[in-house]
């Protein structure tokens, strides 16, 4: 893994408006979201950009992060139990945990998984879960409003250089 500096981190680029991490066993279900996002929720929006954190463009877990101004993450009983401490470990993603830079973290909760079983991680639990239901128009509306700010974010910053 890369770190940069916080330095560096200050005068990235963001090419991504959102990234999708996940576990490997919910690689479909990211595909899907992604998907989801681009048909169903941002049909009029073509300039909209989303990677799957692991997209072979994006050469580490920080660059992921620092290119993107929002990041999905898959809150499944796999990624919580296996991937979060690893995540969780990670400079970029505890500031973007606690400060929103360099980009925001959204926990994403998939209907499958709201029976109660999932046990979600500490760092994440006192944050605004998206409880993703793909029929909910209220659902649909709230995450289109937050991506089209964040489009408009990055194809301001991209006009101004």
């Amino acid at each position: 893994m890369v770190l940069l500096s916080q330095n560096e981190s200050l005068h990235h680029e963001k090419l991504w408006d959102a990234i999708v991490v996940y576990n490997q066993n919910d690689k479909d279900k990211a595909k899907e979201f992604i998907s989801y996002l681009k048909t169903d929720v941002l049909r009029e929006e073509t300039s909209f950009q989303i990677a799957l954190f692991d997209d072979p463009q994006i050469s580490s877990l920080e660059e992921a992060f620092l290119t993107s101004s929002a990041t999905f993450v898959f809150l499944t009983k796999d990624f919580c139990e296996c991937d979060w401490p690893v995540f969780s470990s990670n400079r970029v993603v505890m500031e973007s945990l606690y400060t929103k830079s360099p980009c925001t973290i959204v926990p994403v909760i998939l209907p499958n998984d709201l029976n109660g079983n999932l046990k979600i991680p500490m760092g994440l639990k006192c944050m605004k879960q998206l409880r993703l239901n793909f029929e909910d128009e209220f659902v649909k509306e709230s995450v289109y409003r937050f991506l089209t700010v964040k489009i408009r974010q990055r194809l301001s910053k991209i006009t101004e250089h």
